[in-house]
C-alpha cells in the first residue's frame, strides 16, 4: 500500500521576509523589557508584576488568531506583546533568589 503526501500552504501565504518579522517580533518585546521588568519587580513586587506579564502575554496569546486573520502588522504587534508578557517570569526569578538570599544575610 502506498501512501502520498500532499503539501499545503496554510490559510497565511506570506513571504518569508514578513514570516521573519512575524517570528522576530517575539524576541525583540523580550528584549526591550528586561531592564524595565526587573525595575517594576523591585518597585512593586514580584508577585504583582509576575501577575501583570503572565495577564499580557495570555491576552496576547488568545488574540493572535484573530490578528493573524486581520494582517501581518497587528500580528506583529501582538508578537512584541507576549515577547514583553513572557519576560515577567524570569524577571521574577531573579527578585525572587535576590530577596531570598538577602534573607540569610
Amino acid at each position: 500500500m502506498l501512501c502520498f503526501v500532499v503539501c499545503q500552504d496554510g490559510p497565511f501565504v506570506w513571504e518569508k521576509r514578513i514570516q521573519g518579522h512575524v517570528l522576530g517580533a517575539f524576541f525583540y518585546g523580550y528584549l526591550i523589557s528586561q531592564i524595565p521588568g526587573g525595575i517594576l519587580a523591585e518597585r512593586y513586587g514580584g508577585k504583582w508584576v509576575l501577575t501583570g506579564f503572565v495577564c499580557l502575554s495570555t491576552v496576547g496569546t488568545l488574540l493572535t488568531p484573530v490578528a493573524a486573520r486581520l494582517s501581518f502588522v497587528p500580528l506583529i504587534l501582538l508578537r512584541i506583546l507576549c515577547g514583553i508578557g513572557s519576560v515577567g517570569s524570569f524577571t521574577y526569578l531573579f527578585y525572587f533568589v535576590n530577596s531570598i538570599i538577602i534573607c540569610f544575610y
